[in-house]
């Protein structure tokens, strides 16, 4: 399943395709009604490259069965052509063809064990993953092929858009802050099932990772810092942390345009605004300071 899904993520990610409607499934008691199509990238018709690597099967239908593909021959000739090869699911039985199994470790929640991809203190690491699942314009789920690892990561240096928080019996505990769904959609539009690379500076105490993530433009350019391109849009806002990071004046500098141009959440911001912001992140600096107390132990329990 995994390497039929990495070769339609790769040949389809970001492609305009070509879609034919061939017919309605009915519904059924356990599936709803769905709707098959022939769908064909760059003229080639895409379940005919699934079937030439051995990753599908053609669906059977009698021959006065009219609800199948448009291109079923050309099914039939690819599979037939891919049996007698004997790759992928037409591999003899106990060749190595026929028996990946691919297996994910799961970090999530976990922080012992992200502690060990994790490493020594000073120190940031890199790797190249594949944006799975995102929960916020600033949260991701991503898959490290070379760790064979799932791991929840965090933009670092930013804040950005919090949810809806739900709370008890379906109820929303605290509501959505604007530009949510703006962010997310920025983000997934740009990272979602893409390959990206990662710079890792630390963990949270569940285990996520925090970090820098590099991501390419639909252009085809040069990677860019996904923190910064949230900051150049107005859709977050620069975190004291940052400060500590190698990025930080490129991150303030993308901020500021953000500020001048009145982007997203700087659309109403005055300089009252700014002085309390500064104000807010100078008391979050604040080390905190330590008091010591003489006491007399009055009792010692078993």
């Amino acid at each position: 399943m995994y390497e039929c899904r990495e070769y339609l993520r790769k040949k389809l990610i970001g492609k305009k395709v070509s879609v034919t409607v061939d017919y309605l499934q009915p519904k059924s008691d356990q599936f709803p009604e769905k709707t098959c199509c022939t769908v064909e990238a760059g003229g080639q018709n895409v379940a005919i490259g699934l079937l030439e690597r051995g990753l599908s099967k053609v669906v059977r239908h009698r021959n006065d069965d009219e609800n199948r593909s448009s291109q079923y021959d050309a099914l039939l000739a690819a599979e037939a052509k891919v049996g007698i090869i004997g790759i992928g699911l037409f591999a003899v039985a106990g060749k190595e063809e026929g028996s990946h199994t691919q297996r994910v470790q799961e970090l999530q929640g976990d922080l012992a064990r992200s502690k060990q991809f994790l490493p020594p203190e000073g120190r940031t690491c890199s790797a190249e993953g594949i944006v799975e699942f995102l929960t916020s314009g600033s949260r991701m789920r991503i898959y490290v092929p070379k760790e064979t690892c799932l791991l929840t990561f965090l933009l670092g240096g930013i804040n950005c858009p919090k949810g809806a928080l739900a709370g008890l019996n379906g109820q929303t505990a605290a509501a959505a802050e604007p530009f949510t769904d703006e962010a997310s959609k920025f983000t997934r539009k740009l990272c979602m099932h893409r390959e990206v690379e990662l710079e890792v500076e630390g963990l949270d105490k569940l285990g996520a990772f925090i970090g820098y993530l590099w991501v390419r433009p639909e252009d085809g350019g040069r990677h860019q810092n996904l923190s910064e391109l949230l900051l150049e849009q107005g859709l977050a806002t620069l975190h004291f942390t940052a400060e500590k990071s190698s990025h930080y004046n490129h991150m303030f500098a993308a901020e500021q345009r953000a500020k001048n141009a009145k982007r997203n959440i700087w659309a109403m911001w005055t300089d009252t605004d700014a002085e309390a912001k500064e104000e807010e992140a100078a008391n979050q600096k604040t080390e905190r300071t330590v008091a010591y107390k003489k006491v007399a132990v009055s009792d010692v329990g078993k």
